[in-house]
């Protein structure tokens, strides 16, 4: 294990009477320096930065007794117990350098290093605030939805994120299935966006249709102009430059895309779960999380076939690390299928049989190498792909 430390702490909101849990909401890292790591931690209320660096730390190795130079009066030999032995070992501490508290009415979910790592939003329902990482006694707030009478809310903020390369633009995404990019250039306060995407071709007359517009994911590509964006259903692929329509719509649960298995996840208090969802090495895949411990890889470029395989993370690999047996990949039949691409080694699971108690919400890709992380059942699985 590289590092472990504490992040949070359990608190008491005394003016709501409601308790703080310490459960981390949105971590965000900054570059490395002088062998340090750097990053921000947020749980519902506060915001940590956070410095990992090496430390020495000193061990004393004990010795057996040694018999000292003089006997006893009986003539036997007397024996010390002499610790007189230090032994020093590496470790990587995590030291907090700066608290930014008492920011927000509402929990924090996001939190967003810009580029030239001199600021950073946090975000909660219905408010983003630009911050200093120098200081932690004032921030600004430049997005500001909550209407003067709650009773007109039409949507809130699910995500905030910086954009990778330039630090005077940000997105935040919203339960309505909008993608809003401002730019702090045009305006300090960003309540009107810059550009605006909008699946409108996605947009049906289900009766669950607004709950699964809502956007639980969003991530920027190694390409500066790519993201995507997971809502419930769908991962959508976007150009910066076109904002008008996605390029891609990647049907990741669309074994659910139909009225009786969504009044199924909604009475069973599913349809509002969310789901991660990441592009692999050279944005050439997507991979999200689902249900029954599974995550869906699909290629790109091919949508008029089914491409979406999905992998159970089985906790067997986490218990056993030398356990070098590669997953097995699934295809999830349900009420609407698609053509799917041809590949007799891959086994079919019924939606009916799958676990909705069991999801995997949580994971990232290294943007360098074939590596993913997946968080399963509060334990980490790494999974590389040695075929690409």
């Amino acid at each position: 294990m590289f590092s472990t430390f504490q992040s949070h702490q359990p608190d008491f909101d005394y003016l709501k009477s409601v308790e703080i849990e310490e459960k981390i909401n949105d971590i965000s890292w900054l570059e490395p320096y002088h062998y340090s790591h750097f990053l921000l931690t947020t749980n519902d209320k506060t915001v940590k930065f956070f410095r990992i660096s090496e430390t020495t730390k000193a061990q004393i190795l004990p010795h057996g007794p040694r018999p000292s130079s003089g006997g006893g009066r009986d003539g036997s030999q007397r024996f010390l117990s002499r610790e007189s032995s230090l032994s020093s070992s590496p470790v990587h501490d995590g030291k907090c350098k700066k608290v930014f508290s008492n920011a927000h009415h509402y929990n924090i979910h996001s939190v967003s290093v810009c580029s030239d790592q001199e600021y950073f939003i946090s975000s909660d329902d219905l408010r983003i605030n630009l911050w200093s990482l120098e200081r932690n006694d004032t921030c600004f707030t430049i997005v500001d939805i909550k209407p003067e009478n709650m009773e007109d809310l039409a949507e809130v903020i699910t995500t905030a994120q910086f954009h990778t390369f330039e630090p005077c633009i940000f997105v935040y995404t919203t339960s309505k299935g909008l993608t809003k990019l401002c730019d702090t250039r045009m305006n300090a306060i960003c309540d009107v966006p810059a550009l605006v995407f909008n699946e409108n071709h996605y947009i049906n007359d289900s009766q669950f249709a607004e709950a699964t517009l809502s956007i639980s994911s969003f991530d920027f590509g190694s390409d500066p102009n790519l993201f995507l964006t997971r809502d419930y259903l769908n991962v959508n692929v976007w150009d910066l430059r076109m904002n008008k329509a996605s390029l891609e719509t990647h049907g990741v649960q669309e074994y659910l895309n139909h009225d009786d298995m969504l009044n199924m996840v909604y009475e069973n208090d599913c349809l509002f779960d969310r789901f991660d969802a990441r592009f692999t090495k050279n944005d050439k895949c997507i991979v999200t999380g689902t249900y029954n411990n599974m995550f869906a890889h699909r290629t790109r470029g091919e949508e008029e076939v089914d491409t979406t395989l999905y992998f159970r993370a089985d906790l067997e690999h986490i218990q056993n690390r030398n356990n070098t047996k590669t997953l097995e990949p699934y295809h999830v039949t349900g009420p609407v299928t698609m053509p799917r691409k041809k590949n007799g080694c891959v086994q079919s699971i019924d939606v009916q049989n799958m676990n909705f108690d069991q999801k995997i919400s949580s994971l990232d890709c290294h943007p360098r190498e074939d590596l993913l992380v997946v968080g399963v059942e509060g334990m980490l699985l790494f999974l590389k792909n040695d075929k690409t």
